[in-house]
C-alpha cells in the first residue's frame, strides 16, 4: 500500500479512492501472476515442456499449455485495464469503463471455471504423470485469480454508486455533488450541468408553448457560443430544429394534428441534439485541439498477437522507412508494472494494430446442433486497439487482418478501415500511404 499513496486520484473520482487504489493493488497482483506465468512455461530449471513431452501423451501437454495461456493473456489483460480509470488522459469515459470491466471480468470467469472444470475430467485418468509441482501451480494460480476476479464484482457496484457514473448516466444526485467543479479533461462540470439544465426544460417544456420554446432557443444558442465559440455547427443544428417544431407547409382547414406530430418531432430532434453536445463535452475535444500542429514522432506502436511472422514484417517494415517500431515486450521494463511500461511506450502519434486469427471460440445461440469455430485476434489485442482509437483518433491508426475463413471482425469500430495482410506485400504501400497523409516524410522506394 506505500506505493499507492504516490497515486494521483482524478479530481472526478475521489469519492472513490479506495475503490481505485484497491484496483491498483489487484492490477499489480495480476501482473505478478503474469510473470510467474512465463517464469513456469520458460523457465530452463525443471522445464515443464520437456517434463510433459516424455508421456507423449499430447491431451495432458494440450491442457497444462492451455493454462499457461489462458492464465498468461488473462493477467496481462487485467494488470493493463484495470488502472484505465484513473488513466491522466480521461479515457475512456467511466461508464465506458466499467462497460469494458464487466464484460471482461464476466467472460474471465467463465473462462478459468471451464479450465478448472476440464482439468477435473482429464487429471484423474493422469495420475501418475501429475507428480511435478509446475502443474499443480498452473491450477493453484488459477484458483487465486478466480477469487480475486470474484472480487472485482464489489469494486464495480462501487463505481456504480459514485458521482461520476451517476452524473453520466443523468442520474440525480444532491446539490453539493452537482455543484462540485469537476474536472473532466479540462471541461468543468459547468458547462455540462449547462447542458442538462436545457435537457431538463426541454423535457418540460409543455405542449406548443411557443414563448418556453422561444427561452430555450436563446438560452441554447448563448451558451453554445460561451462553450464551443461563435462558429460552432451546433448554432446551426439549433436554428435548423427550431423550424421543425411547426409543419413545413400550411393549407386551408389544416388539422391540429399537423400542428402536434411536427412538434413531437422539433421536441425529440432538440433532446437528441442537447444529448450529443452532453457526450461532445464530456469526451473533451480539447485533447484533440492543436493535434494537427503537433510534430509527429519517430516511433510507432505495433500492436501484435501470436503471429510472429506478422510482427516480424511490420516492425522491419516500418524501420527500413528511418521509423521506429515500438514493440511492447522488445522495450526495457526498468523495474516498472505492465501499466506503467505501457504508459511510457503508448506515448506515440501512430499505432499499426495486427488481428491475427489467435483464438477460437464458438459461436453461441447456433441453432444447429453442431459447433462453428470462429477465428479472433488476443482480447488484449482489441482492448490495445480501442485505446489507440481513442487516443489517437481512427485515422491514425492502421489495422491489418491476416484473411482467413471464418475470422471474426471487431464490429464496434465504425469508420475504421481494415487492411487485409496479404502475401503480395501491396499492404506496405497502403502502409505508407497512410503514414505521409499523417505527416510522416517516408520514401515507398526504400521498400522496393
Amino acid at each position: 500500500m506505500t506505493e499507492d499513496n504516490n497515486i494521483n486520484i482524478r479530481p472526478d473520482l475521489t469519492d472513490i479512492s479506495n475503490t481505485i487504489l484497491h484496483l491498483y493493488e489487484v492490477a499489480r497482483y495480476f501482473g505478478k501472476k503474469h510473470r510467474e506465468f512465463s517464469s513456469l512455461w520458460y523457465d530452463n530449471d525443471e522445464e515443464i515442456q520437456f517434463y510433459l513431452s516424455k508421456f507423449k501423451d499430447w491431451e495432458l501437454y494440450s491442457l497444462v499449455e492451455e493454462f499457461y495461456r489462458i492464465g498468461k493473456d488473462i493477467s496481462y489483460s487485467l494488470s493493463i485495464q484495470l488502472p484505465f480509470i484513473n488513466y491522466s488522459m480521461k479515457y475512456p469515459v467511466i461508464s465506458k469503463y466499467l462497460e469494458m470491466i464487466e464484460a471482461y471480468v464476466n467472460s474471465f470467469k467463465n473462462e478459468i471455471i471451464g479450465l478448472l472444470e476440464k482439468s477435473k475430467k482429464i487429471f484423474p485418468k493422469k495420475e501418475g504423470q501429475l507428480n511435478h509441482w509446475k502443474i499443480k501451480r498452473f491450477v493453484e494460480i488459477h484458483e487465486e485469480m478466480l477469487s480475486v476476479i470474484k472480487s472485482l464484482d464489489n469494486e464495480i457496484d462501487n463505481i456504480k454508486n459514485s458521482d461520476r457514473y451517476k452524473i453520466e448516466n443523468n442520474f440525480r444526485v444532491d446539490n453539493k455533488v452537482a455543484n462540485k467543479q469537476f474536472a473532466l479533461g479540462g471541461i468543468e462540470l459547468d458547462n455540462i450541468k449547462l447542458i442538462q439544465d436545457l435537457i431538463d426544460k426541454t423535457n418540460n417544456l409543455s405542449h406548443r408553448d411557443e414563448e418556453g420554446l422561444d427561452s430555450i432557443k436563446r438560452t441554447a444558442e448563448m451558451r453554445i457560443r460561451k462553450i464551443f465559440g461563435d462558429k460552432s455547427v451546433y448554432l446551426n443544428h439549433v436554428e435548423d430544429i427550431y423550424y421543425k417544431f411547426s409543419p413545413g407547409a400550411y393549407w386551408p382547414g389544416m388539422e391540429d394534428k399537423e400542428y402536434d406530430d411536427s412538434w413531437n418531432r422539433g421536441k425529440s430532434k432538440l433532446l437528441n441534439l442537447l444529448k450529443t453536445i452532453e457526450e461532445d463535452l464530456t469526451l473533451d475535444p480539447k485533447l484533440t485541439k492543436d493535434k494537427n500542429n503537433k510534430k509527429s514522432s519517430n516511433k510507432i506502436f505495433v500492436v501484435h498477437g501470436h503471429d510472429e511472422e506478422m510482427k516480424q514484417s511490420v516492425a522491419r517494415l516500418i524501420e527500413k522507412v528511418g521509423l521506429k517500431a515500438i514493440i511492447l515486450h522488445e522495450q526495457a521494463s526498468e523495474g516498472s508494472t505492465i501499466i506503467e511500461k505501457f504508459e511510457t511506450y503508448a506515448n506515440v502519434d501512430f499505432a499499426v494494430v495486427l488481428l491475427s486469427p489467435d483464438d477460437i471460440v464458438y459461436k453461441k445461440n447456433n441453432k444447429s446442433k453442431s459447433k462453428i469455430e470462429v477465428f479472433r485476434a488476443r482480447q488484449n489485442v482489441i482492448f490495445e486497439l480501442g485505446f489507440f482509437v481513442g487516443r489517437l483518433g481512427r485515422g491514425k491508426v492502421f489495422i491489418l487482418y491476416k484473411e482467413i475463413d471464418n475470422f471474426e471482425m471487431p464490429t464496434d469500430y465504425s469508420g475504421v478501415c481494415y487492411t487485409s495482410y496479404d502475401n503480395k506485400g501491396s499492404w506496405r504501400f497502403d502502409l505508407i500511404k497512410e503514414l505521409n497523409i499523417c505527416g510522416y516524410n517516408v520514401d515507398a522506394n526504400k521498400i522496393v
